[in-house]
């Protein structure tokens, strides 16, 4: 590492100090800029859970069999290969490609195959083919969420609170993920099985909207934070960046004066430069 980055980092590290001087308490969460990032935090873990995870991964077999097309066991097993190759992919990518995109793109995948998966459903009888397209709807959904939703709600989570509330704000998104998931699998059965819903296959519909409202949350309030340091996205929120303008908000950089100490340095920041200068 260069003499320029070190600086870079420590300059960085220094002003997150100087901005978060002690540990928040909870009612922090809803105050000041803290208030966007505990909203997204909170928006995140639901909507992981909302578009339908549990149902492709708790009831997935039961609901392959109800089809009477495939081996759900076969089934099983390729979805589960198919789910970590996405995951795999995703965490090779997402520095190159961006959290927002992939977020974006896999709500679109999402949405894509649940309501297709729905409208499937809708015919009487269902026909073979019919069912086959269910199944491979499901499998593109799979897909789709191994590939954004499923890894990325932890980056998310994980990198954009403050820095002396990230604990609070990390708990806030595991208590959120955690009663939107019983929530999800405590209704499933009620919208698939009669007496109750029987939506069946039609219950794509359901969690596919859910996937487009999702679309729609990430491209309005998630920012993308990729190739930025946890000090620098905690100096944009307050610095009051818009969120949708993370992405082409100039970089921090650092200058160097001749003579300057890093060690006794005052560090002044602005979203142009930081500067080092004597004390």
């Amino acid at each position: 590492m260069s003499d320029a980055a070190i600086e870079l980092e420590f300059a960085r590290m220094h002003q997150s100090l100087i901005e978060e001087p002690e540990q928040g308490k909870a009612s922090d969460l809803v105050k000041g800029v803290n208030k966007k990032c505990t909203f997204v935090v909170f928006m995140i873990g639901m909507f992981q859970q909302i578009t339908g995870q549990a149902f492709a991964a708790q009831y997935r077999a039961v609901f392959i069999k109800s089809l009477g097309t495939i081996n759900p066991c076969a089934m099983t097993l390729s979805n589960s290969c198919i789910s970590a190759s996405a995951i795999i992919c995703t965490l090779l990518t997402v520095d190159k490609i961006g959290r927002r995109r992939l977020l974006l793109v896999g709500s679109v995948i999402q949405c894509a195959a649940l309501c297709t998966m729905g409208g499937l459903g809708v015919q009487k009888p269902t026909s073979y083919a019919h069912k086959s397209g269910i199944v491979a709807c499901l499998s593109i959904f799979v897909y789709g969420f191994g590939s954004s939703w499923g890894p990325l709600t932890f980056v998310v989570v994980t990198e954009l609170p403050a820095l002396r509330l990230r604990d609070k704000s990390q708990r806030v998104g595991a208590l959120t993920n955690i009663l939107f998931n019983f929530l999800v699998n405590f209704t499933i059965p009620y919208l698939l099985n009669a007496p109750y819903a029987a939506l069946e296959r039609k219950v794509g519909f359901i969690y596919g909207s859910s996937s487009f409202a999702a679309f729609w949350f990430v491209y309005f309030y998630v920012p993308e934070c990729r190739g930025r340091s946890l000090e620098e996205i905690d100096i944009m929120f307050h610095e009051g960046v818009p969120l949708r303008k993370f992405k082409d908000h100039p970089r921090l950089r650092i200058e160097v004066r001749p003579g300057d100490e890093v060690d006794e340095a005052k560090l002044a920041v602005s979203s142009q430069a930081i500067h080092l200068e004597d004390k």
